[in-house]
């Protein structure tokens, strides 16, 4: 529309003309659109360039991966040399290390590198030098810096790397756990074994009881080395040697077997039996924990078990200990001191083994505490030990004086006579002895042995009659003899081995002499 002009002054040219635009240059040159307004007149619209989006992108694109193709390469190119970020070795900031500087510090850990193992009042040192256990630097930086791994470099930036595993591959781990191994096994070879709890009898407590284990000062190899491989994996220097290398012993004090033998051990001991003799209670002994701990066993097998034929033989020990029949005892008779050492007859105490047997046993096992009459066949006037006198009132019988006394309790002689003996001939001996009065008759009759006629030796009615044997020698009356005392006896009027008295006196004693009391029969 070049020509035209503009404005209202155009209207009658575009009255005449039906275009409604055009492009035209204005008045400064421009190109624009002109625009036809409704009173006829043109306005001008500037024309816009025209532009290529698609062509500003690309470009954009390119150079941002030119940026980062750069950015990798460098990356790569990097890291072909050097270590990642947040690298370690052996405890060891190794970040962006060079690979010559790896190398260098591998080395130097290789060769100057210790670990000192102690406790227990044991020490162990190993110096990598001394077994030949030095790490090959430039095999570490080989392995720890690679092309694969610098390929992926942007991948590796933020991860953790610890590059003490590659040092342990390189370090000769079987030299050195070799020679703590030797030093372990020297160690060993003089220090104390452990000792095994055991169960023990408490004299002083009267009970058993368990000695605790005790340790000892040797080790155990191979936990020793776990732990040192363990702290080779961060090059620690130095460890204390782990609790449980120490030996420990085979049986402990907690052991369920112990603590069961000792419980069932002391269920026996729980039992106090005191054992008296007589109605007057003479104590004889006391069997407790202390006794009875004799005759419990414990087996290696903490098997408990109650040996019986111990006990018995034991109790059959004190039966005789305390049996005084027919024993020897010193006898001092008490109106003249006269010393007499006498045995045999039947006087004293005889203990009836298996009845006390039961008693004991059945107490021990029922853990009872109680006091034990001992049960006898025949008992004494008292005891007063092995050897000694056990009887109280009492008859002496002298055959070497032929005379005869009866002491009461306090040892007053309140009774005395001469008297004739036995015929010394070997068949109608008056025993010595100590002898118990069996019964007394008045009157009786006493009858001799059978003969081959079926007649009797002799019947002799006495007045009085005071046995003491059970072949039948006693104390009677003998009214037929003309003299008492003297040698009498051994001249022909000897009895058949009773002690012959004159009537008044064997009224007499009749009168004081008891069934029970002790004949004392002695040359």
């Amino acid at each position: 529309m070049a020509g035209k002009v503009q404005g209202k002054h155009a209207a009658g040219v575009h009255a005449a003309n039906t275009q409604t635009e055009g492009i035209g240059k204005d008045a400064n040159g421009n190109t624009v659109v002109w625009t036809a307004d409704p009173d006829g007149g043109w306005t001008p619209v500037e024309l816009k360039k025209k532009r290529h989006p698609g062509r500003i992108v690309a470009i954009v694109v390119a150079v941002l991966v030119a940026l980062v193709a750069a950015a990798y390469a460098g990356g790569w190119w990097y890291f072909s040399n050097h270590l990642f970020p947040n690298t370690t070795m052996a405890g060891t900031d190794m970040s962006y290390k060079t690979a010559e500087e790896l190398v260098q510090v591998a080395d130097s850990l290789g060769s100057n590198y210790t670990m000192s193992i102690k406790g227990n009042d044991a020490s162990f040192m190993v110096a990598a030098q001394d077994v030949a256990a030095g790490i090959d630097g430039t095999a570490v930086a080989n392995r720890a810096i690679t092309n694969d791994a610098a390929l992926r470099w942007p991948l590796e930036l933020t991860k953790e790397h610890d590059i003490t595993d590659i040092v342990l591959d390189e370090f000769n781990t079987g030299t050195f756990k070799t020679d703590l191994r030797q030093q372990i096994q020297a160690y060993n070879a003089t220090a104390k074994d452990p000792e095994n709890a055991y169960i023990e009898y408490d004299a002083e407590n009267k009970q058993y009881v368990i000695h605790p284990e005790v340790p000892g000062t040797k080790l155990q190899i191979q936990p020793i080395l776990d732990a040192a491989e363990k702290a080779l994996v961060s090059m620690e220097s130095s460890i204390d040697i782990p609790e449980d290398a120490i030996v420990p012993a085979d049986i402990l004090a907690t052991d369920e077997r112990l603590v069961g033998a000792v419980d069932e051990a002391n269920n026996y001991c729980k039992a106090n039996l005191d054992l008296v003799l007589g109605d007057t209670a003479i104590h004889a002994t006391t069997i407790d924990a202390s006794q009875i701990s004799q005759w419990v066993t414990i087996g290696d097998d903490y098997a408990v078990a109650f040996d019986e034929e111990a006990m018995n033989t034991w109790i059959q020990d004190l039966a005789v200990s305390l049996n005084t029949v027919g024993t020897e005892r010193t006898y001092v008779r008490p109106s003249d001191g006269a010393e007499y050492l006498v045995s045999g007859g039947t006087y004293g105490w005889e203990i009836d083994n298996e009845s006390l047997i039961s008693q004991v046993s059945e107490g021990i096992k029922g853990g009872t505490e109680a006091t034990i009459t001992v049960p006898t066949f025949t008992e004494g006037y008292t005891w007063n030990g092995t050897g000694q006198p056990d009887w109280g009132a009492f008859a002496d019988v002298d055959l070497s004086q032929q005379h005869a006394r009866f002491f009461n309790l306090s040892g007053e002689c309140v009774w005395e006579s001469d008297f004739i003996s036995g015929m010394p001939d070997g068949k109608h001996d008056t025993t010595p002895g100590v002898w118990r009065v069996l019964y007394k008759e008045s009157p009786s009759v006493l009858r001799g042995e059978m003969t081959s006629s079926g007649q009797r030796e002799y019947e002799t009615k006495v007045q009085y009659w005071m046995q003491f044997t059970y072949s039948g020698i006693g104390f009677h009356d003998a009214t037929w003899q003309w003299a008492f005392g003297g040698n009498s006896y051994a001249i022909g009027y000897g009895s058949h081995g009773c002690v012959n008295l004159p009537y008044s006196a064997a009224e007499e004693l009749y009168g004081i002499i008891e069934a029970g009391n002790a004949v004392i029969v002695h040359w």
